[in-house]
């Protein structure tokens, strides 16, 4: 790779990186317009971004930038005011500079990335749209002040004799002027109807996005020094080694317990404690919090609340929760699948939240947190809930299940059949959903990394889908087993409880309708013989 290459690898990397750092910014910025903190970060980073487009020739790219820098800075001198509409076409020149970057990553050039120039056009018309509304804003009350300033101003009687010019106030010689001294304007009452931008003095504003910018290189440089970025091949390479060192380490502590020798017992002892220090160590280097990945889910709820024209408030708790970079990746998709069906299907719209006695806003909640060696997902929301009688109806419809299956079936199994291949409650197909392809796809990826997906609903008070993963792919603790002379591993996670059944606990096992059982505190249990499951021959 030439130096050049290596350039534009970094940059791409670290602008992609900024660009989800912009759209979490901007939706903070819509939330509240008068952040100017955040303001000046967003345009520090396109700022930057189109300045390096000029060094390494992107000029498609610098266009995009450009026009989006103009729009933002003018947000920043106070030249125009802030609305949605906007922020939307700023979230629109972010995606547009996303897809730029990708096909930079894939082929090295941008020029088949396809026509941006409309939405450059589209920039340039947001800033000459919102600047002609905010200047007639502000000229209409400028107008009306002075006609009252005029009619409200006392006249001046003129002096009648000598005395009284004596009196008055000394006239002051007359100064050329290249321009005529600007008027005070005159507040009125009249103009607080008008929303006027008052805009920043311009030394002022530059002080402050001077203030701002050196913080925020000083706050780079700082992050820096203090992290080194590492690629993922090396990484899982490094933790692959790992794995072979635990493995030998476990023949090394196995060999020393067959000797009386102290030295070589302690020596293992201590290979053994650090070793499992060293593979802490690269484990924690893997893991990410969840927030890298709920940082993109407020864009979807965002665009897919005006499209279906409800309003949603969503909440993030745990967002420092940990998960193994691999597990991040996998559950990318089935999460924002299941953010859109709660959408989708579980929020009302307003109106029917209101006759219902409901908040006019919904609430979806994300929540992360670790329990029994797993990381559980909670996506919840206070919507209509789920009827499972709706659901065993559609199922009987469909021939997935018969009328009597679902007289007999209670609603936690009705709510396992949403994830049945094709089945879907929605009434028409449309872009979001109704084709039957989503909930089953979400629980095979996520049953690929060891995972589990579950439903809890209430009818009108809401839905919970609960998602367990493992904290990690990259070593799973398991118990070896022996079957005809080969070795296999069953996950700890799914184990229950160990219990060694030998002869001397025979009196314990009993034959019941031909199978073989094992009592265990007044519980039968079902005892299966590996070697028959697995279709090998006893060695013993």
């Amino acid at each position: 790779m030439s130096e050049l290459d290596e350039i534009v690898r970094e940059f791409v990397v670290e602008s992609l990186e900024g660009l989800d750092l912009v759209d979490a910014e901007l939706l903070k910025l819509e939330a509240d317009p008068e952040d100017e903190q955040t303001l000046q970060s967003i345009f520090r980073t396109i700022h930057s971004m189109k300045g390096a487009c000029g060094f390494l020739e992107f000029s498609v790219l610098e266009s995009v930038a450009h026009a989006g820098e103009n729009l933002l800075d003018a947000l920043r001198e106070g030249e125009i005011a802030l609305d949605k509409g906007l922020i939307t076409t700023l979230l629109e020149m972010n995606d547009a500079i996303r897809s730029l970057l990708g096909t930079i990553q894939d082929s090295g050039s941008h020029t088949d990335a396809g026509d941006f120039g409309s939405l450059v056009a589209r920039l340039h018309e947001s800033l000459d749209q919102a600047t002609a509304e905010t200047m007639e804003a502000a000229s209409t009350p400028d107008l009306e002040a002075a006609v009252v300033a005029e009619e409200e101003a006392p006249s001046v009687e003129p002096p009648s004799s000598e005395g009284d010019l004596e009196g008055a106030a000394p006239v002051p010689e007359a100064i050329d002027s290249p321009t005529p001294a600007k008027k005070k304007p005159v507040t009125t009452k009249a103009s607080s109807a008008f929303p006027v931008v008052a805009k920043k003095p311009e030394s002022a504003t530059k002080a402050d996005a001077d203030i701002t910018e050196s913080s925020g290189a000083q706050a780079a440089k700082s992050a820096s020094e203090s992290s080194i970025r590492l690629r993922v091949d090396q990484l899982d390479a490094l933790m692959n080694l790992a794995g072979e060192l635990v493995l030998a380490r476990n023949q090394v502590v196995q060999n020393s317990s067959d000797t009386e020798d102290s030295a070589a017992h302690a020596t293992a002892q201590r290979l053994s404690r650090i070793t499992t220090e060293l593979q802490e160590g690269i484990m924690k280097i893997r893991m990410q919090p969840i927030g890298t990945l709920w940082s993109k889910l407020p864009r979807v709820v965002r665009g897919m609340s005006m499209q279906l024209e409800k309003e949603v408030e969503l909440k993030m708790i745990g967002s420092d929760t940990e998960v193994d970079k691999t597990l991040l990746e996998a559950i990318k998709d089935p999460l924002t699948h299941l953010v859109r069906n709660s959408l989708d299907h579980g929020i009302e719209k307003p109106d029917q939240r209101e006759a219902k006695g409901k908040p006019r806003i919904a609430t979806l909640t994300l929540s992360a947190f670790h329990e029994s060696g797993q990381v559980n997902i909670v996506v919840r929301d206070n919507g209509r809930g789920i009827d499972p009688e709706i659901i065993k109806a559609k199922a009987v419809e469909r021939g997935l299940i018969t009328a009597m299956e679902a007289v007999r079936m209670d609603d936690r199994a009705a709510l396992d059949i949403l994830f049945m291949p094709g089945f879907s409650t929605a009434e028409q197909v449309t872009s979001i959903s109704g084709r039957g392809v989503g909930m089953d796809v979400v629980k095979r990826n996520l049953e690929c990394v060891g995972g589990t997906v579950e439903i809890e609903s209430e009818m009108g008070s809401g839905t919970a889908v609960v998602v367990r993963i493992p904290l990690t792919l990259a070593i799973i603790p398991a118990l070896t087993v022996h079957s005809g002379g080969n070795r296999y591993a069953i996950p700890q996670a799914n184990l229950v409880e160990l219990l060694r059944v030998g002869p001397e606990s025979a009196v314990g096992i009993e034959e019941v309708f031909g199978q073989r059982v094992f009592r265990l505190r007044g519980d039968l249990l079902h005892l299966v013989d590996l070697n028959e499951q697995l279709g090998t021959e006893s060695t013993n």
